[in-house]
């Protein structure tokens, strides 16, 4: 944002990006007015191209399951679109080991749907309705999360882990 920006905000978001890992109340303030003065002024700077009368927001999630021999910690990956535009984009080594990959899936998708929604409160200031997809390739983390919202014999090992969200 702050790179094709005009120079008062590119400003103003360099000032409390250098607060981001401690942030204040004052510093989510003015956070707050930078994105109604973006939200307000749309002849000012963040040129979104593609139009559409709704946002649609969809993350594709995946993890790949560490075998025995290494440090059995699983690898997550995670890719974010807005509209069919990429905007996020994660490879990660899982911080909690998994000891199978349904497990290791049920964690990336743990973590994309958290970034989905956080990324949802912000999308919300320009557009209230938008529609989230939340993709995973694993057929029966899909089935089980369906069926029981996730607290299947299963998954009883990470129920600490798993956010149970009402979209």
């Amino acid at each position: 944002m702050t790179l094709n920006s005009k120079p008062d905000v590119s400003f103003a978001t360099n000032r409390i990006a250098k607060y981001a890992a401690n942030p204040k109340l004052n510093y989510s303030s003015e956070l707050t007015r930078i994105i109604f003065y973006l939200k307000y002024r749309p002849d000012g700077t963040l040129k979104y191209i593609k139009r559409s009368k709704n946002f649609k927001l969809e993350c594709l999630s995946d993890a790949s399951f560490a075998h025995s021999n290494t440090d059995l910690r699983s690898i997550t990956s995670m890719v974010c679109y807005l509209n069919n535009n990429l905007f996020y984009r994660l490879t990660k080594r899982q911080t909690k080991v998994a000891r199978s990959t349904f497990i290791a899936e049920l964690f990336s998708l743990v973590y994309s749907t958290d970034t989905l929604m956080h990324t949802r409160k912000f999308v919300k200031f320009f557009k209230p309705e938008s529609k989230l997809f939340l993709c995973t390739d694993n057929i029966l983390l899909f089935i089980s999360l369906k069926h029981d919202a996730g607290y299947s014999s299963k998954s009883k090992a990470v129920d600490i882990d798993f956010i149970y969200l009402n979209l």
